[in-house]
């Protein structure tokens, strides 16, 4: 079981970080400059662009999967 997430944790930080690098300048800009006046071009806080949810997910997946590999040594389980 610990070798089948650290194999997913493994595939998935890899494609992590290659999404991350063929991302757009214009994708990464957390903090738009009329942001605070609401006069973003985005309709929120957040990118609408799919990479980006992508990416968002991916994230996700990587910590929930690095807390179950910390989770299953904590307890020797393996």
């Amino acid at each position: 079981m610990y070798n089948f997430f650290l194999g997913i944790f493994i595939f998935i930080s890899i494609f992590l970080v290659f999404l991350i690098m063929i991302q757009n300048e214009q994708d990464i800009n957390p903090y738009p400059s009329n942001i605070v006046l609401g006069k973003s071009r985005y309709n929120s806080i957040y990118c609408n662009s799919i990479l980006t949810r992508v990416i968002y997910v991916f994230a996700f997946l990587f910590f929930l999967i690095s807390m179950i590999i910390c989770n299953i040594s904590y307890n020797n389980i393996i």
